[in-house]
C-alpha cells in the first residue's frame, strides 16, 4: 500500500514539475505566474518528503531551476524598490504585481517609486485590480507618502515617521469595494486618529482611472483651496490643500502599492498601466505641461465645381493628428493632407460632394475648429459697382437728365406764349 501511495504522489509530482517547468520557460503574464506560485506550494514540502531521497533531491533541483528562471523574468529597475514576496512583470511596458504575505515590516511586500516624488494635487494613475484576496482582513493598497516606505501601523506617535495620503482598498460583496482613507499629518499620533470619516465605494473593474487635482469651493461662506480625489468615479474633496500641508509639506510624495493577505490559493494582483499618463517603465514618469490649446478661426469657404482648385485651409504642422469630417460623416484620409501649416482637400474629393452648404469640423487632440463651406455649380454673380466712379457716373447721367427735361419744359413754355 505504501508503495502504490508513493508511485502515485511521484507521478502527482512529476505532473506539477512539468507543468512548472513549461510556465517557466514561457511567462507571459500573471496569470501563468499565479499558477506557478500555486503550483509551487502544493509540490512543496509535503509531497516530497514523502518520496525517497533521491528523488527528492531531482525534483528539487528541476524546480529550483525553474524558480531561477522565474527570478530572471521579473521587473528590475533601480527606479522601483520591490518588496519581499513581491512578483512583478513588465508586460508591453506596464507593471503587473503579484502581493503575497502581510505588507507590515521589514518582510513586506509592495512596489515603490524611489526616483521621484508625485505633487498629490496633480496626480494620475490607471491601473487594473486584477484579483483581490477572499482572505479575511485581505487588502490593496496605495498611496503617496513621505517616505518610500510602507505606512507604520503603531498605536503611539511613530506613525509620524511617514506622513502622507493613502487608500485601502477592501472587497465587498457582490463585486464592490470599499475604500477607506487614511492622511497621516502631524496630528495623527495613533495610526486610526489618520483615518477619515468619509469612504468611498467603487465597483470591482479592470481600467481603474485615479487622478488627483485642486479645485476652489465655497463652503459657508468662505472659499478654500481643496485637493480633489477621483478613484473610478467616486469622489473625495473634503481634504483642504493647507490641511494637505500637516501631512506632505511641500505637496510631493513618494508612491507605493502593496497588498495584505494574500496567499498563493488567493493572491492580490494588480497591473499598473500608467502613471501620469506615461508608461510606469518610463524614465521620466513627471506630470506633462499642460499646453495652452491652439485655437483657429477659420473663414467661411465657397468651391465652384469645374475649377479644379484645391481647398487650402489654414491649420498647424505640429497638429498631426486631427481628422475632418461635416456632421457625421468622415473625409476620408486620402482626400487631403497636411501640408506646412495647410491642410489641402483635393478638388477631386469636393467634385463628388452636392451643391450645399456643409458645416466643415476639423477635430484635433487640443479641440476643434469649425467652417462653413459652399459647394455650388454657379460662378457668384457681379456685385453692383459701388465704388466713387460709380457716383460720379450717376452724377453725369442725373444732371444730363436734368438738363434735357428743362429743355423740353422750356420749348413748351415758348411755344404756348407764341400761340
Amino acid at each position: 500500500l505504501n508503495e502504490a501511495l508513493i508511485d502515485k504522489v511521484f507521478d502527482l509530482i512529476e505532473d506539477l514539475t512539468i507543468r512548472f517547468e513549461t510556465l517557466a520557460n514561457d511567462l507571459s503574464d500573471y496569470n501563468d505566474l499565479n499558477e506557478m506560485l500555486k503550483l509551487y506550494e502544493e509540490a512543496t514540502p509535503y509531497l516530497l518528503n514523502l518520496l525517497d531521497e533521491d528523488d527528492r533531491e531531482d525534483f528539487n533541483d528541476r524546480l529550483d531551476a525553474a524558480l531561477a528562471l522565474v527570478d530572471d523574468s521579473l521587473f528590475e529597475s533601480d527606479d522601483w524598490r520591490i518588496g519581499d514576496n513581491t512578483y512583478p512583470l513588465e508586460v508591453n511596458g506596464k507593471i503587473q504585481a503579484t502581493f503575497i504575505g502581510e505588507s507590515m515590516g521589514e518582510k513586506g511586500n509592495g512596489i515603490f517609486y524611489t526616483k521621484e516624488r508625485f505633487d498629490v494635487r496633480n496626480f494620475e494613475m490607471n491601473i487594473d485590480i486584477n484579483q483581490i484576496t477572499n482572505h479575511s482582513g485581505g487588502w490593496f493598497s496605495f498611496g503617496l507618502m513621505e517616505n518610500p516606505e510602507i505606512f507604520i501601523n503603531a498605536e503611539d506617535s511613530s506613525v509620524q515617521d511617514n506622513k502622507g495620503i493613502f487608500f485601502l482598498f477592501y472587497p465587498q460583496t457582490q463585486g464592490r469595494i470599499k475604500i477607506l482613507i487614511y492622511q497621516m499629518s502631524l496630528y495623527s499620533n495613533r495610526f486610526f486618529d489618520a483615518e477619515l470619516t468619509e469612504t468611498l465605494m467603487i465597483n470591482i473593474r479592470e481600467n481603474l482611472n485615479i487622478k488627483f487635482s485642486t479645485i476652489t469651493k465655497e463652503i459657508a461662506g468662505i472659499e478654500a483651496n481643496y485637493i480633489s480625489i477621483n478613484i473610478g468615479g467616486a469622489k473625495l474633496e473634503t481634504i483642504t490643500t493647507n490641511s494637505m500641508r500637516t501631512s506632505l509639506i511641500d505637496y510631493q510624495g513618494y508612491l507605493y502599492l502593496a497588498g495584505s493577505g494574500g496567499n498563493t490559493k488567493s493572491p492580490t494582483t494588480v497591473t499598473v498601466n500608467s502613471i501620469n499618463t506615461h508608461k510606469p517603465t518610463e524614465d521620466d514618469l513627471s506630470m506633462p505641461e499642460e499646453k495652452e490649446p491652439i485655437e483657429f478661426n477659420i473663414e467661411d469657404q465657397t468651391y465652384l465645381k469645374g475649377s479644379e482648385t484645391d481647398l487650402v485651409i489654414p491649420f498647424d504642422e505640429s497638429l498631426t493628428d486631427f481628422t475632418l469630417k461635416f456632421g457625421s460623416v468622415l473625409v476620408p484620409s486620402d482626400a487631403y493632407e497636411l501640408v506646412g501649416n495647410n491642410i489641402v482637400i483635393s478638388h477631386e474629393y469636393l467634385e463628388t460632394l452636392a451643391d450645399n452648404d456643409y458645416d466643415f469640423i476639423i477635430d484635433y487632440i487640443e479641440n476643434e475648429a469649425s467652417f462653413k463651406l459652399t459647394i455650388t455649380s454657379e460662378e457668384t454673380p457681379d456685385k453692383p459697382i459701388k465704388d466713387n466712379n460709380s457716383l460720379v457716373v450717376w452724377l453725369i447721367s442725373g444732371s444730363a437728365l436734368v438738363l434735357l427735361l428743362g429743355g423740353v419744359l422750356a420749348f413748351i413754355i415758348i411755344k404756348r406764349k407764341r400761340v
